[in-house]
């Protein structure tokens, strides 16, 4: 079985190392560059969080995570620009009572991206955003498989040099 992630961000690589745990394929599509986009600089990671994160990481990645977390928090802030200064707008108790969050840490977000990124270069396509998916039956898939798109038009199968894309951004492998 293969099993295609849309999208590298910190659930979507945490799936991928769990499926690959589990033996399964798996290929990652991201439609931004490496880098990724700008998404802040903290993360508060609960306790299902971090007992995901055991879960899914080889046992090493979750210990390098666990470690590059801070003290547990007492409160999350949210922060601001206001007036082109940046501001405390809200700041809240983590008691997990309605609308707060649980107990947890913070998490610096791109170390903790860099962590579940290493161990999947092979497995990571950066620059193919997804553009469609569809059911349909074929010689090769019989009724009803999958078929996903991307652009620019690239597969896994293609990134590997097994095949060449249709212009469509499939190819017979996919189809």
């Amino acid at each position: 079985m293969k099993v295609i992630v849309i999208g590298a961000g910190l659930g979507g690589l945490t799936l991928a190392h769990g499926l690959r745990r589990a033996g399964i394929d798996v290929v990652v599509y991201e439609r931004d560059g490496e880098a990724g986009r700008r998404q802040g600089i903290s993360l508060h990671v609960d306790d299902r969080g971090a007992s995901a994160l055991r879960a899914c990481l080889p046992p090493a990645h979750a210990a390098m995570a666990a470690a590059t977390t801070g003290a547990p928090r007492e409160r999350t802030l949210t922060l601001s620009d206001v007036a082109g200064e940046l501001t405390v707008v809200d700041a809240r108790p983590t008691d997990g009572a309605e609308g707060r969050a649980r107990p947890g840490r913070q998490t610096h977000r791109p170390l903790l991206r860099a962590i579940l990124l290493t161990g999947l270069e092979d497995a990571v396509r950066f620059g193919a955003e997804f553009t469609r998916f569809e059911r349909r039956a074929t010689a090769r898939s019989g009724p009803g498989s999958p078929t996903a798109a991307w652009t620019p038009p690239t597969c896994w199968w293609a990134r590997t040099g097994s095949v060449r894309p249709s212009a469509a951004g499939t190819c017979h492998m996919c189809e």
